[in-house]
């Protein structure tokens, strides 16, 4: 349960960290890093359908409420996936840590070959 609420934890705050970095980026005009350390709003901006308008043939992606609900729809997702990330990361660790601890098996044990027992 422990390694679940750090997980929560730290997505949380590496998702908001991210959220800052990129408005921030965007303030600068750095748009590139922006789009990379907010990845998310990014991404699901993309999966708003297009569609040209015929007069001016430009095309029309984005309606100002829509975009700003798919814009802080990546909070959620960023916390979600980065807490996926952090939990499996920690379980992995502590799976790695109690191999480490186990005692290594012997080798004359299991009747191996080569083993003299007469």
């Amino acid at each position: 349960m422990m390694r679940f609420i750090g997980s929560l934890l730290l997505g949380t705050l590496l998702t908001f960290a991210l959220f800052w970095g990129g408005f921030f980026a965007a303030e600068a005009e750095r748009y590139a890093w922006s789009y990379l350390l907010y990845w998310q709003a990014w991404a699901m901006q993309q999966s708003l359908p297009c569609w040209t308008m015929a007069a001016a043939g430009s095309p029309l992606c984005e309606d100002p409420e829509v975009s700003r609900v798919v814009f802080y729809g990546g909070l959620p997702l960023g916390v979600f996936v980065y807490t996926g990330l952090f939990y499996a990361l920690f379980t992995w660790r502590a799976r790695r840590k109690t191999r480490a601890a186990a005692p290594p098996p012997s080798a004359s044990s299991g009747g191996a070959a080569g083993s003299d027992t007469a």
